[in-house]
């Protein structure tokens, strides 16, 4: 049982399959219980049981799995004498699971016992000993996170000494970048701590040793390149030369191409987080290039979204166009160093002539970017860990930089917290109050300004912006932002807003201008989609839908499916969705409109489906509101169904009341119609952000909760 057990073992670290990890897992426990105490084979089952069972923590995150090994190698180790040629392995085991169970569970004494155990498991390791290295770079790693929970400088101090002293006993490249990053990591905490240049300039060297180490295809070197920025800026805040910023924009903008443009769709390891976006076009702000800073995070967001989406790579594409090409270019990638630019300059001109790729490597320019912008401005909202600003982009002069220094990452934090902690309160006076209080601080630290520069330069009243907010920010009602006192104009008396994620999917709500007399509307309804959880007024809402404009198809209750929904969207330009769904912000086309016959229907089912363009989708009462951990770049359900290629959306920030939805539906619809009369011709996709202000005001004028009416949001054209 045992080599078979060892056999399913090497076969799982060869091919991954849970099964082979399961049973040899069981096989080992069999083992075991034949090797009672005093069986000289035992001490050999212990660390085999305990291998095993680490490796499924780190596959499931199991913390039955975590604990079961420390114990099996604590055993083990109590087996051996001090002079045992296996000690410092088992110590070390033991350091690294204890590590392991600090980060999944937060407790300072584990990372204790972690430290305890690495020192033990060093003393035993002479310099010349092969293991030596990652002995050294556990222990610095779990003093790293030390100083960061008590902020002791020794253990910092001694993390960088570590780091420093693995670098030299490093055998390959890999292993050396990463101990490059964590001593950058180490040296730019001490500089935030003393001040001291030196650890900046020290950081900026380490961090180029590891990316000249690294293949233009691997997985570390975005989150690398992002590093270096950082510092870049860093150093730059702190001596005020150009020249550091300039370099930091050029490390950032290679970080947002070539390597996505090549990554797998199936990988998404290694993915740059998605505010590296935003810490580029901060840079190029602060070196008074707005424009850049535009093209940056258009850029940026664009792969985000397309990677969040699971839309084909370049990579994905030329494979289909041309696989010896293919080869060709991953083989170029994975060249360590730097490229061979004669080669890769041929290399692309054959990327550029085939079908669909001839502008496969260029960022759009804000020349083009700014047309967006026709209708009304586009402002941005950056937040960055280098400083906030909008971006407020025109359609024909250059942009204008608002600085919004009340508008810091963590200051975002604090209000999302606040605002969802809001939306639970239940006697309603309370919410009001605190709600509104959150909405003057949106105001006062970033709408009043922004107001301010819009007027500035002859925005007119009544006119439509759009807000396109990065960071967290998506998840706050920005629309609604205001002062809140008597005589006092809120935003939505002064401006008109929708929200983009970017400026492409505006451009292409605009671009080749549909039918505008096909607005046969569908209409997709589930009243009772779970059996604990009725939303009453959907039949109601239904009803006075219908007695305001054409519908086309009904689809009613769960016994429609999803090839039936998905063909009648071949067929309908308008779709009306009712329902409770469910949102995830990590994930959002993993996001759910409807429990169907055959199963729940994501956002993925209709963005990967080939449709003809939709003009309009309005998401009634469609999911619960955020709650707990969000992600450190929220994208909204109703604006990634905009990115999925419906041109204009009307959606809810959380759960609607159920009484509201008859109501700003029947406005909404009577608003659209009246406009279409009076104009002579069809209703007009582009005038739902004017209805939908016209019916957050009557139920303003209803009087109902705060919290009802700034819960709508319009996205797209």
């Amino acid at each position: 049982m045992d080599n078979l057990a060892d056999g399913l073992m090497a076969l799982y670290h060869e091919c991954h399959t849970a099964e082979d990890l399961d049973e040899a897992i069981e096989l080992y426990r069999q083992v075991l219980t034949l090797r009672p105490a005093g069986h000289p084979g035992r001490f050999h089952s212990l660390c085999n049981l305990s291998s095993s069972l680490f490796s499924r923590f780190g596959r499931y995150d199991s913390l039955e799995d975590l604990d079961e090994a420390i114990d099996y190698d604590k055993e083990a180790l109590s087996l051996i004498p001090e002079e045992h040629s296996s000690r410092s392995v088992l110590l070390h085991n033991l350091a690294l699971s204890w590590h392991a169970r600090f980060e999944r569970e937060g407790e300072v004494i584990d990372l204790e016992r972690s430290i305890i155990y690495s020192q033990a498991a060093l003393t035993l390791r002479d310099r010349h000993h092969l293991e030596r290295y990652d002995y050294l770079v556990t222990l610095a790693m779990s003093l790293a996170a030390r100083y960061q929970e008590k902020e002791e400088l020794p253990d910092l101090n001694r993390a960088i000494h570590l780091f420093q002293k693995a670098s030299r006993d490093s055998t390959n490249d890999s292993d050396l970048s990463r101990t490059m990053v964590n001593l950058a990591s180490c040296l730019k905490s001490r500089f935030f701590r003393l001040a001291t240049i030196h650890d900046v300039t020290e950081a900026i060297s380490s961090l180029k040793t590891a990316l000249s180490l690294l293949p233009t295809n691997h997985p570390d070197l975005p989150r690398s390149l992002d590093s270096l920025g950082v510092i870049l800026y860093i150093k730059y805040d702190h001596l005020q030369d150009i020249e550091d910023v300039g370099d930091a924009i050029a490390i950032f903008r290679r970080a947002l191409q070539l390597p996505s443009f090549f990554r797998r769709s199936s990988d998404l390891s290694g993915i740059s987080r998605a505010s590296l976006p935003s810490d580029a076009a901060a840079c190029a702000v602060e070196a008074s290039r707005p424009e850049v800073a535009v093209e940056l995070l258009e850029h940026g967001r664009k792969l985000w979204l397309q990677e969040l989406a699971r839309l084909p790579t370049l990579f994905d594409h030329l494979v289909t166009e041309d696989e010896k090409l293919a080869m060709e270019v991953e083989a170029l990638l994975a060249v360590p160093k730097s490229l061979d630019l004669l080669q890769w300059t041929l290399v692309r001109d054959q990327i550029e002539v085939l079908d669909g790729l001839e502008c496969w490597d260029k960022v759009a320019p804000f020349a083009t970017l700014q047309q967006a912008a026709i209708s009304g401005p586009v402002i941005i909202v950056n937040i960055s860990q280098f400083r906030s600003d909008a971006i407020i982009v025109q359609c024909h002069d250059e942009p204008r930089v608002v600085p919004l220094p009340d508008a810091e990452p963590r200051d975002i934090d604090r209000l999302i917290s606040q605002f969802s902690g809001a939306l639970s309160i239940t006697e309603e006076r309370t919410k009001t109050k605190t709600i509104q209080a959150i909405l003057r601080l949106l105001w006062t630290g970033i709408v009043k300004p922004i107001v301010a520069e819009l007027r500035a330069i002859g925005v007119p009243h009544g006119s439509r912006i759009w807000w396109l907010p990065t960071y967290r920010l998506s998840l706050l009602p920005l629309h609604a932002a205001g002062p809140y006192k008597s005589n006092m104009p809120n935003l939505p008396d002064i401006y008109i807003s929708s929200y983009i994620p970017m400026f492409e999917t505006l451009l292409r709500s605009r671009h080749n201008p549909l039918d505008q007399f096909n607005s046969r509307l569908l209409v997709v309804a589930h009243p009772d989609p779970y059996a604990h959880q009725t939303l009453q007024h959907v039949y109601e809402e239904i009803r006075l839908v219908r007695e305001v404009i054409p519908v086309g198809s009904n689809l009613i209750g769960q016994g429609t499916s999803r090839d039936a929904l998905l063909t009648s969207l071949q067929t309908h330009r308008w779709v009306h969705m009712a329902a409770h769904g469910s949102q995830n912000l990590f994930d959002p086309f993993a996001s759910s409109f409807f429990r169907l016959r055959d199963g729940l229907l994501t956002l993925l089912d209709i963005s990967s489906t080939t449709l003809p363009p939709v003009q309009f989708a309005y998401l009634s009462a469609c999911h619960s509101a955020f709650t707990g951990e969000t992600p450190d770049e929220a994208i909204h359900l109703a604006a990634a169904v905009h990115f999925a290629g419906f041109r204009s959306v009307i959606g809810s920030l959380y759960a609607v009341a159920d009484v509201d939805g008859p109501i700003v539906a029947k406005v909404v619809y009577e608003h659209l119609r009246r406009l279409a009369e009076q104009e002579g011709g069809a209703m007009d996709y582009t005038n739902a952000a004017e209805a939908l202000n016209v019916a957050a005001r009557v139920l303003r004028d209803m009087r109902v909760p705060v919290d009802r009416w700034i819960n709508y949001v319009h996205i797209g054209a």
